[in-house]
């Protein structure tokens, strides 16, 4: 039976892209080497495939396009079909990832004041998240590595922000798109190691919250 894996292994030599390609090629993202698996027409389109847009997240500074497979392997695994759960355990799933962005992800972005860096890493419920986000754009001029880097943390913090009032809104796809895109942002600021740190926590967050929400 042909998997996600050997779609990737085989047809694309284990490797990921970033952006849109043209069908046929030897390059895929991880939602068109999905549509190769589903056999459906050549798209990249989250809403034909049935899983939640994770395109941000594909689209992250992988430091290979073999270590961006691995990651996208280990996503799509966990979350293909994930449109068709019930609405409870989108919601529940989508909630986890939200709170997990900001206490894992946003209290990563360098040059953050201590305080709200821990305000980000006690995030326990959707307020909390909120709250910490809020406090990332109220700090201004909180990143130093670079001059950009206050733009992009208060992007990232915006995200979250997205994030919460999709899901409180019964919008779950959007909330998920939406952190992918904060940690995308994140991933942009954040250097050397650490940045691969960062997406990996991601990936992880991601499917944790798959398991442990028993979907």
């Amino acid at each position: 039976m042909e998997t996600y894996r050997t779609v990737v292994s085989q047809w694309f030599h284990g490797r990921l892209h970033s952006g849109k390609h043209a069908p046929g090629g030897a390059e895929a993202c991880a939602l068109e080497a999905l549509s190769v698996l589903r056999k459906t027409p050549w798209t990249d389109d989250p809403h034909v495939l049935g899983i939640w847009d994770i395109r941000p997240l594909n689209d992250c500074p992988w430091p290979s396009a073999e270590k961006r497979a691995d990651a996208m392997i280990l996503l799509v695994d966990a979350l293909n079909g994930c449109t068709a759960w019930s609405g409870e355990k989108q919601c529940a799933v989508v909630t986890t990832i939200v709170v997990g962005t900001a206490k894992h992800i946003l209290s990563m972005v360098p040059g953050l004041r201590e305080s709200v860096q821990q305000q980000c890493r006690a995030a326990g419920t959707l307020q909390a998240a909120l709250a910490a986000a809020e406090a990332i754009r109220a700090a201004g001029d909180i990143c130093a590595v670079k001059w950009e880097a206050d733009w992009v943390a208060d992007w990232a913090a915006d995200w979250v922000i997205e994030a919460v009032n999709s899901v409180r809104d019964g919008l779950v796809a959007r909330g998920a798109w939406a952190c992918a895109k904060a940690t995308r942002d994140c991933a942009r600021i954040v250097t050397g190691d650490a940045s691969v740190v960062l997406m990996d926590a991601a990936v992880h967050l991601w499917r944790a919250a798959v398991v442990e929400d028993g979907v």
